[in-house]
């Protein structure tokens, strides 16, 4: 006779799944119209990813959540390597020899089979047969040089940074200090310059990569575009001048030059040059509007009085006391008819619930940047140390994004 605590689980493991089944339809008649299936699909992998739960064992998902990170080295590995380019080349399975011609004649088949094996068993890629390995829609994604490179960053830099965290907690008495310090990634580089300045100035091939991962990011996350969250028409004059402030390879700004034809575009930061590639191929009049110039945000801005000041996630990476001064100097740089975006995250605290995707991007910012979503409440108390700057629109969105509309207020210095 089964316990009465095993019951209670035989109960809940067929509660569970026709939970699934009913929410499967529920999904298969919102594609069938057309709709939007967005909300159907989240509740419908919430609902597997729970029975997933109930049915393993404690013991075996404690386990296979702590042995997480081998999953991402196994990755990181193949992505190295190349395996994963020669994977997405042919959609045949392709022998585990093969796959390793290339690597070199001292590499040791077990490591690679090993590697290949866990992210086989993570669904990254299938083995059919035996040895055998085959790419599937998710090893295909990584056929797109810019996802490729947002995946290679988080699975080594994101992984390296991951494992000093607890240290650098441990170190910093568990408290994220509001000034510049040594930050997990420090610790994990081994430097005391910031992230940013490291990848610019002590290693460029590593810097490359992180410019392609944030286009790759913004590109997989497909986050609803900031013109469809502000109309920019409204807050700028049809052949207005859109500041991107820290605006990298200026993939923003050249997708809102594809949609306003007028508008004219200054990308802000490190270089003084267009990208020589970009996820954005725009034809040569897209490339006259858009122009980027050298500039750090802790110095003046050089462009006054432009219609629209663009900080798309820049302030999360920076404590107080500097982002003080980054939004100080746009203040001076605004008039009355200026708008300032800010296009950022915020903490939900514990009156709400989080995403796990929000969450995951905080901790991601913890160990890399030393820096941690604001709370709304934070928000707030930040723009307050810029009393000439007043929040017009506050936007909270999924995933623990927020959009901001800001403007300079009259008669305040």
């Amino acid at each position: 006779m089964a316990s009465q605590a095993q019951q209670h689980q035989a109960d809940k493991i067929v509660s569970l799944a026709s939970r699934v089944m009913s929410l499967a339809q529920r999904h298969a008649a919102a594609t069938q119209e057309g709709g939007d299936g967005t909300t159907a699909r989240a509740a419908l992998c919430t609902a597997c990813e729970e029975l997933a739960v109930t049915i393993t064992a404690p013991e075996a998902w404690l386990c296979q959540a702590a042995a997480s990170s081998h999953t991402a080295a196994a990755l990181a590995i193949l992505l190295e390597t190349d395996i994963i380019t020669r994977l997405c080349e042919t959609a045949e399975p392709v022998a585990g020899p093969t796959l390793l011609k290339d690597v070199g004649d001292n590499a040791t088949p077990a490591l690679f089979r090993c590697a290949l094996r866990q992210c086989a068993a993570s669904h990254l890629l299938d083995e059919p047969v035996p040895g055998h390995f085959q790419r599937n829609p998710r090893t295909e994604l990584l056929h797109d040089p810019y996802i490729r490179d947002w995946i290679h960053y988080l699975v080594d830099d994101g992984l390296r940074c991951a494992s000093w965290l607890s240290r650098y907690a441990a170190q910093n008495d568990y408290h994220i200090a509001d000034e510049r310090h040594r930050s997990a990634f420090g610790l994990a580089f081994d430097t005391n310059t910031p992230c940013y300045d490291y990848y610019h100035q002590l290693d460029p091939p590593r810097g490359q990569r992180f410019g392609n991962a944030m286009e790759g990011y913004f590109r997989m996350n497909a986050p609803t575009p900031i013109e469809d969250i502000i109309a920019f028409p409204a807050v700028c004059p049809e052949d207005g001048v859109v500041v991107d402030v820290g605006g990298g390879r200026g993939h923003h700004s050249l997708r809102l030059a594809q949609r306003y034809p007028r508008m004219r575009f200054i990308v802000q930061d490190y270089a003084n040059e267009a990208p020589s590639a970009s996820s954005i191929d725009p034809d040569p009049g897209l490339r006259e509007r858009v122009r980027w110039i050298k500039h750090d945000f802790f110095d003046e801005q050089p462009v006054r009085g432009a219609g629209v000041y663009l900080l798309s996630h820049i302030l999360m990476d920076h404590p107080d006391r500097e982002s003080q001064k980054i939004l100080e100097h746009l203040a001076e740089a605004m008039d009355a008819r200026s708008t300032l975006l800010v296009d950022d995250f915020f903490d939900p605290g514990d009156r709400r619930f989080g995403s796990p995707q929000g969450n995951t991007l905080a901790l991601h910012l913890i160990a890399c940047r030393g820096t941690a979503f604001r709370t709304m409440e934070q928000w707030t108390a930040l723009f307050a140390r810029v009393p000439v700057l007043t929040v017009v629109e506050c936007r909270m969105l999924e995933h623990g994004r927020v959009v901001m509309r800001v403007s300079r207020r009259d008669g305040v210095e």
